[in-house]
């Protein structure tokens, strides 16, 4: 009987899950300490996954969701059994360290159906910790969570995990009761949900415009003071929502609107960032590592492979990654010519490289070589790192961070955080940025900002439409 069956059923000390809660109590006697226990099973269907994110958010339970329609590719997260996290630099330095010792505390079958994963992300700067906006502080420098409860789909495959800390003297009928009354809950059918549609203020665009084109202009004179190569810079505008936000329709718009690219969700408390990256930082799936260079951007229409400049730009997010892959694998494959590939009203770049690993690698150990990739940094990267800090005069949080998740034997996959926002409960803050270069123009990037943002803002919109 599947845990979802099991919602059903008044039945449940028969259930597999039942039984396994037996198991591990039995394993937090023989330790004579509490434990997490893990179990997994196939599931026959996938559940409404969008619905049951939206039940979490409404319940402020931590919740995390990862979606790519052209991979098949889905995975939630409700709940949270235990978690890493980072607030000083110092603790995002050892990020690592702390995610293989709670590995060490999980009871799990190696060869189950799905493995535990730790899910969540990294702020963009870890190096620093900016306090001028405090939304970011609930999500800190760096946090990672083991669900409880973690549906996934891949391969064709519908799969359940299910995490629970035991204690040698608990009662499993009572654990086992107030499992199924919660998820139960989750999976209830809400009819008034996203019922009352929120509605929008969004500021002027030339606000924005303006900003942005003389931040540029400071940009390209320290690009011309010989301070750094390239710089991305970002921006961030603030819309109002009145209302309640319809989260469950903002993730199925930003599905269909780009289904190439991984749409996210991560919530903490009562606030939630969600987006749709086109951009893979690295991927460690068996041997093999991978990774995606994203870079030049032109609305629909446009002839990126004949822009000069954008090329340029391309050529160093590539050159980056390649080196840093190297490290780890005997070749690099790097294709001669990039894709074009589309991420709603933009086109991009795109250099997929990949190579087979000749040394053991925590996905982690990748990620903090890799990021931040001249693709949302710049480069030299530390001095690039040191424009942005003193041109941005906001903190950009998770936003082009990298968000993702992985397994055990530290496989699994990291995003960078593009295209997206962060919803509280009256506003939705969106992010986006640019590359600037030394033959950039200050109004041409504003553009390009503008265009990267109407990724969620279009999402925002349709949402409340419908």
């Amino acid at each position: 009987m599947s845990t979802f069956e099991l919602t059903n059923s008044s039945t449940s000390s028969s259930s597999g899950y039942m039984e396994a809660l037996n198991r591990g109590i039995r394993r937090a006697r023989e330790l004579g300490r509490s434990a997490i226990f893990v179990q997994s099973e196939l599931l026959p269907e996938l559940p409404n996954l969008t619905e049951i994110f939206a039940a979490a958010e409404r319940r402020t339970e931590r919740r995390f969701l990862a979606s790519c329609p052209a991979r098949d590719f889905d995975l939630l997260a409700i709940g949270c059994c235990a978690e890493v996290e980072a607030q000083t630099v110092s603790q995002a330095e050892n990020l690592d360290d702390a995610c293989r010792r709670l590995f060490g505390e999980i009871e799990f079958e190696p060869d189950a159906v799905l493995q535990p994963q730790l899910v969540g992300g990294i702020a963009f700067d870890t190096k620093t910790v900016r306090t001028l906006d405090s939304a970011w502080r609930p999500f800190g420098l760096a946090r990672f969570t083991l669900p409880e409860l973690m549906i996934s789909r891949r391969d064709g495959l519908v799969s359940l995990c299910w995490a629970v800390r035991v204690s040698p003297d608990d009662d499993p009928d009572v654990l086992a009761h107030r499992f199924v009354k919660r998820w139960a809950q989750l999976l209830e059918k809400t009819e008034t949900a996203d019922a009352t549609l929120p509605t929008l203020s969004a500021p002027a665009a030339d606000g924005l415009d303006s900003r942005y084109a003389a931040n540029t202009v400071r940009v390209l004179q320290a690009i011309k003071d010989g301070r750094a190569r390239k710089v991305v810079l970002a921006d961030r505008e603030r819309i109002a929502l009145h209302g309640p936000r319809p989260i469950a329709s903002i993730l199925r718009e930003l599905r269909a609107a780009h289904p190439g690219c991984m749409t996210y969700a991560q919530g903490v408390g009562d606030s939630t960032f969600v987006g749709s990256t086109p951009e893979q930082l690295v991927c460690l799936h068996g041997e093999e590592m991978s990774a995606a260079a994203v870079a030049g951007t032109c609305a629909p229409g446009g002839n990126l492979r004949a822009s000069a400049k954008d090329r340029d730009e391309h050529a160093y997010v590539v050159r980056a990654i390649k080196t840093v892959l190297a490290q780890f694998c005997d070749r690099v494959q790097v294709p001669e010519e990039p894709e074009l590939i589309g991420a709603g009203r933009a086109q991009h770049l795109l250099t997929e490289l990949r190579g087979r690993i000749h040394e053991e690698v925590h996905i982690l150990d990748a990620t903090a070589q890799l990021h931040p990739t001249p693709a949302v940094g710049g480069t030299p990267r530390e001095a690039a790192l040191d424009v942005i800090r003193e041109i941005e005069d906001f903190d950009r949080g998770w936003y082009a961070g990298p968000i993702g998740w992985f397994d055990a034997q530290g496989r699994g996959e990291m995003w960078v955080a593009l295209r997206c926002g962060l919803l509280q409960e009256n506003s939705a803050r969106l992010y986006a940025g640019a590359g600037i270069v030394e033959d950039s123009q200050p109004t041409t990037e504003a553009a390009e900002t503008r265009l990267k943002l109407s990724a969620l803002s279009d999402a925002l919109e349709r949402a409340c439409e419908s």
